[in-house]
């Protein structure tokens, strides 16, 4: 996998000797990037480490910025790193390009891990329905094929369904074992 630096390298060297047009994009593209990590072109060169900041919303959050850390700069260096849990901020050690390496990974799981958890707190949803056979009584939309997508959801609310608790509420007032 291309690290940060080697990509903000190649763009550099296309922006400098590419076609007119191509090395025009790849000059604006460029300095986007070393603008959204906070870097200059000096910077790629720099192997001086300074102190860069890192702020995280939760202790999750945290968690994976010391791990995605360790594997950027290593367990010596993100053990001396501080954090502080008031403000939600965490400095280490690093150069420039370490810095948009660990930016960049971070940024990255953090936003995959939403759309993970925001995809099984959907299936929970549905798992629990059909866990306790709540299901709604009303017309139907008529015969139609369920999508790839949406076969595959119901799979997976099935199988998360299988590992909830065996607690109903019938049993709760006596009634019985199983649901309706």
């Amino acid at each position: 996998m291309e690290n940060i630096k080697e990509k903000l390298l190649k763009i550099k060297r296309l922006a400098e000797g590419g076609e007119l047009h191509e090395a025009e994009n790849a000059r604006r593209h460029l300095e986007r990037m070393l603008e959204k990590y906070g870097m200059n072109l000096g910077d790629l060169s720099d192997e001086n480490r300074s102190e860069r900041e890192f702020r995280y919303g939760n202790k999750f959050e945290l968690m994976l910025l010391v791990v995605v850390c360790s594997k950027m700069v290593g367990d010596e260096r993100t053990r001396e790193s501080t954090y502080s849990p008031k403000a939600k901020v965490l400095h280490i050690m690093a150069t420039a390009y370490e810095y948009a390496e660990i930016r960049s990974m971070y940024d990255w799981h953090v936003s995959n891990f939403k759309r993970e958890r925001s995809k099984m707190l959907k299936n929970i949803e549905n798992a629990y329905i059909i866990k306790h056979g709540l299901y709604m009584d009303g017309p139907s939309d008529g015969d139609r094929k369920l999508s790839e997508q949406e076969k595959q959801e119901i799979l997976e609310a099935v199988s998360m369904s299988r590992s909830l608790s065996d607690v109903y509420y019938r049993k709760q007032i006596g009634a019985g074992n199983e649901p309706d």
